[in-house]
């Protein structure tokens, strides 16, 4: 699983390891957050593309040419600007820096095949197609215990959507959970969500939970994706090493794949978290710091307590899971139409993908009911625009922090 959500970046590491980009959360789902673009460059990624190299040039360019449209749309507004050169950053109103957030390279066209047409629409449901704008006056991102208010207008669109999936199909969907997310990862290959560079920001436990600064900190990434979070983390700090698990056969293969993985410094395994015993492939009491980020959201609200406690059993006493997912009323949960709903505050995918999306009280819940103690649990709440259609929209994220106990009760 990957997901999803609210995602920053700069090179990417993962697929080939060249530069690539991607949305989340969130999630989008980061993912997730993000920004729709257009076309990618095959169904299957590079493997029916021009070849590593070209194609890592070929993304390139259509970075440089989504930034250079986003940059006129900001100093001149949506109209066409002058005729000359395109102007430069500075000439953005002070303090409003356009960043992309977690965006596919896909172009709409109109001759989209069936896989294509998917991709849009679940790159919708996950508002993918949006840029973040930063400001100084620091209303986004802000972080805290109250959960977002709805509008009048969201508030009666949630009240409306009653209707539930059927139970056949629910069903059929948890049966088939893990081929729809081998199929989500066979269309998008590596080039969905943009490698989580602000881990080590958000949780500094990923860098400070060490007495010494060459000690080696053990890692597990519950559900890596394609490794948009692993990577970075890797190539930032020599000194870690990783578990990582998902239960995508497929995107465990890309994660081997990459250029950067290497078995002295990782070990990544098949496993459905679930129900695979992670004890298989990790001792007991061994890891420093689990992340769990953007995935829970994806599994039945009913087992996330399954994932739990599976990860207790390979976590050091008086260490911690660092969670971050959708949270209640993100932007995401508004845009699912009518007929996508499976539970509270639980809904599916056009490609079958499934999302929740969390309260901090829940989740609390959830965690102590197996054990753990809460460090802290924050809303994160920021503004995204799109420029295009002059949208302004909130997403929602709950960052959290659990301790596993240093002596049982």
């Amino acid at each position: 699983m990957a997901e999803r959500g609210e995602q920053r970046g700069g090179r990417s590491s993962s697929g080939t390891g060249k530069a690539a980009a991607q949305p989340g959360d969130g999630t989008g789902p980061s993912g997730e957050e993000g920004a729709a673009a257009g076309e990618a460059l095959t169904a299957d990624g590079v493997e029916g593309g021009l070849g590593p190299p070209l194609e890592a040039l070929a993304q390139l360019q259509r970075v440089l040419l989504l930034v250079q449209q986003r940059v006129r749309r900001a100093v001149h507004g949506p109209a066409p600007g002058p005729a000359g050169p395109l102007p430069l950053l500075r000439a953005l109103p002070p303090g409003v820096l356009p960043e992309i957030v977690d965006f596919p390279f896909r172009e709409a066209s109109p001759g989209l095949a069936a896989e294509s047409r998917m991709f849009q629409e679940n790159a919708s449901a996950n508002c993918l197609n949006i840029v973040t704008t930063s400001t100084e006056d620091g209303a986004f991102p802000k972080k805290g215990q109250s959960a977002r208010v709805l509008s009048p207008e969201e508030a009666e669109k949630l009240a409306k959507d009653q209707v539930l999936v059927s139970e056949f199909k629910q069903l059929k969907l948890e049966k088939e959970a893990q081929k729809n997310w081998d199929l989500f990862y066979k269309r998008n290959s590596t080039n969905f969500f943009k490698d989580r560079h602000w881990t080590t920001r958000e949780f500094q436990e990923l860098k400070a939970c060490r007495e010494f600064a060459d000690q080696k900190l053990t890692i597990l990434e519950a559900g890596c994706g394609v490794g948009n979070c692993l990577f970075p983390l890797l190539e930032e700090d020599l000194n870690i090493f990783a578990y990582a698990c998902d239960f995508s056969p497929r995107a465990v293969e890309y994660v081997k794949k990459n250029a950067l993985y290497s078995t002295e410094r990782c070990k990544v395994f098949l496993c459905d978290l679930t129900k695979d015993d992670l004890l298989d492939n990790i001792p007991a009491d061994s890891v420093d710091v689990v992340t769990l980020i953007f995935v829970l959201s994806a599994i039945h609200p009913d087992k996330m307590h399954l994932v739990l406690r599976n990860i207790y059993k390979v976590l050091k006493p008086g260490k911690c899971v660092l969670f971050r997912d959708y949270g209640l009323y993100d932007h995401a949960m508004l845009r699912f139409k009518s007929g996508s709903k499976l539970g509270e505050n639980f809904y599916v995918r056009q490609d079958g993908t499934r999302s929740y999306f969390f309260t901090a009280e829940f989740l609390s819940q959830l965690f102590k009911a197996e054990g753990y103690e809460q460090v802290v649990s924050e809303y994160v709440q920021r503004e995204t625009v799109n420029r295009k259609e002059d949208l302004h929209v909130p997403r929602v994220f709950l960052q959290s922090k659990f301790q596993k106990p240093f002596s049982e009760t």
